[in-house]
């Protein structure tokens, strides 16, 4: 009787124990409902049942409805593998898998790029997380835009992006792709296949275009630097970085060769330039001919980088770029976006009146309709910028294009 006793004890205070921890975990989950939000349900189990193990997935989804490219969305879900409070980072590479061995897959503009080579890598900044702590929801980890990738051969290729949890005060190092996974700060890492078509030449294939297609962006770069009549230290360091990101996957030998290719093609480009016979149409229908699309976007890019280089946003740079731009025959959206990422950055002073249509992006040939529209656009795109940013250059910055828009605004108000 007394063992009974003493059971059926044991059996009524792990009852009582069981509800009041669901008590509990009730009021938890319903203040994390009211200020994450998600689903009640979904929020309790996370707290009385805990969460499942973190995973990984990916879903396409259209830019926007105004351009036709697509971006591969990564998102993830589930308790984070932390045995202490840490400051987590996610770090985003792509390899192609299609030959076997995993092969790194190049990205066509820096800000998708590793900090060393040209490797594709994408970084959600640092969080917070303490242990047993997790995603309730999918939340997005990472981001590709597969039209801006370069496989190392074209036709249908079998992908892997590699999201790797990190430890952000100590990242591991990621080279081409690959990192040491016994690094302390390498935390996890999660995989998403996937498919992609290309109609462009790889990286591999075009290598004998490749070298010709880069010395003649050099040459871009360099007539973009002296449109205004001076080629500052500043806009030859962007350069000659950009040189030095192009050879860092190669090996010594190769490096020196193309070392030598380029800095020559900087050479050349900045004597011609500076007798005024670098012609760009000339070298944009070079580029036509050999270049890749992804090599016709890193072209305009440079050219922005040269521009942003000296602080201030000139015409004669800004009417050069425009002028590559359409010669290239390349996607107005896009090319917008890197002018604007640009110009947040910079001064947007003018010297002459002018200057106004080439920073707005005004042409010529328009309408009072389509400018009148085109200015209402712009309005609402910097204005709503201008409300996301702190005080600082940047808020400034946008400020100033506002202030733009408004000149052009009286401008063309007067001309109706």
């Amino acid at each position: 009787m007394e063992i009974i006793g003493i059971i059926a004890i044991f059996l009524i205070y792990a009852f009582f124990g069981q509800i009041i921890r669901a008590f509990f975990a009730s009021l938890s989950a319903g203040r994390r409902t009211l200020i994450h939000g998600g689903s009640f349900k979904e929020n309790f189990g996370t707290q009385f049942f805990g969460m499942d193990a973190f995973e990984l997935k990916g879903e396409k989804k259209p830019v926007s409805s105004e351009t036709p490219f697509e971006v591969l969305e990564l998102s993830g879900k589930g308790i984070i593998p932390v045995k202490k409070p840490t400051n987590i980072s996610f770090i985003t590479s792509i390899l192609d898998m299609t030959d076997g061995d995993p092969v790194p897959v190049l990205a066509a503009i820096d800000d998708f790029m590793e900090p060393e080579s040209r490797a594709f890598q994408h970084l959600i900044e640092a969080m917070h997380v303490s242990p047993n702590t997790g995603f309730v929801s999918w939340v997005r980890i990472g981001v590709v835009i597969p039209s801006l990738l370069i496989p190392p051969h074209s036709g249908q290729r079998n992908l892997v992006a590699v999201t790797r949890m990190v430890d952000a005060d100590n990242p591991p190092p990621i080279n081409l792709g690959f990192c040491d996974s016994s690094h302390p700060g390498h935390l996890a890492a999660y995989q998403y296949s996937f498919q992609e078509n290309f109609e462009d030449k790889g990286y591999e294939e075009a290598a004998t275009h490749r070298d010709d297609a880069r010395a003649f962006i050099i040459m871009l770069a360099v007539q973009v630097a002296m449109a205004d009549g001076d080629f500052a230290d500043e806009e030859g360091k962007v350069i000659k970085d950009w040189i030095t990101r192009s050879i860092a996957t190669y090996s010594d030998e190769r490096k020196e060769e193309l070392k030598k290719v380029y800095n020559k093609a900087f050479k050349d480009g900045y004597e011609k330039a500076k007798k005024g016979t670098l012609s760009i149409s000339k070298i944009t229908n070079e580029l036509n001919e050999i270049a890749s699309k992804a090599q016709k976007y890193e072209a305009v890019e440079l050219c922005y980088d040269v521009m942003a280089a000296d602080g201030v946003a000139d015409e004669a740079e800004l009417d050069a770029i425009k002028n590559i731009s359409q010669s290239l025959d390349l996607d107005f959206q896009e090319i917008q976006k890197m002018k604007d990422q640009r110009l947040i950055k910079l001064s947007t002073k003018l010297e002459s009146q002018s200057s106004v249509e080439a920073i707005l992006g005004i042409e010529s040939d328009w309408s009072h309709d389509q400018i009148h529209k085109h200015l209402r656009k712009e309005f609402t795109k910097w204005n709503g910028r201008l409300n996301t940013l702190s005080s600082g250059e940047e808020r400034e910055n946008a400020q100033q294009m506002l202030d733009l828009i408004a000149e052009a605004r009286k401008k063309y108000a007067k001309s109706t």
